[in-house]
């Protein structure tokens, strides 16, 4: 693809196709603010150690969402975000992929199971990663290790 500006490019064949540089931009600062929110909860409440106090914490914070905002699924997504940040360290994300896949995939290791084997074979690494996809073989690697 040829680029004229920010916003439009030439395909293969010449044809304009709008890029939506601006959109995908603020796409990755809102990937990027997910798991911001979510490393600012983990500093906050502490791990969930699975001790009272870890979850005594947790609830406080998530109280204190629900008092802000009149929105049930705020709290649920903080608490994905909260979860989601504690079992994937900063140096074991992937970047350049989105905070949902990471919490489809529940660990780093499932997580890195599945995005080597999407980038090996030709066939599945020409279609994106989806969190439907990633589930599916989270669930079936855990099925297969119990």
């Amino acid at each position: 693809m040829s680029s004229d500006n920010n916003y439009r490019a030439t395909d293969a064949q010449g044809r304009w196709r709008h890029t939506f540089k601006t959109v995908v931009e603020e796409a990755k600062r809102a990937n990027a603010l997910a798991w911001h929110l979510g490393d600012v909860m983990l500093a906050e409440v502490g791990p969930p150690d699975g001790s009272k106090k870890a979850r005594r914490r947790l609830r406080a914070c998530l109280a204190s969402i629900d008092e802000r905002f009149d929105d049930p699924r705020i709290r649920k997504e903080a608490r994905d975000l909260y979860l989601t940040a504690a079992a994937f360290p900063p140096e074991r994300r992937h970047p350049e992929l989105c905070w949902e896949l990471h919490k489809a995939a529940g660990t780093p290791e499932i997580f890195n199971f599945i995005v080597a084997g999407h980038r090996k074979d030709p066939e599945l690494s020409a279609k994106p990663l989806t969190v439907e996809f990633v589930a599916g073989i989270a669930r079936l690697k855990a099925r297969a290790s119990s």
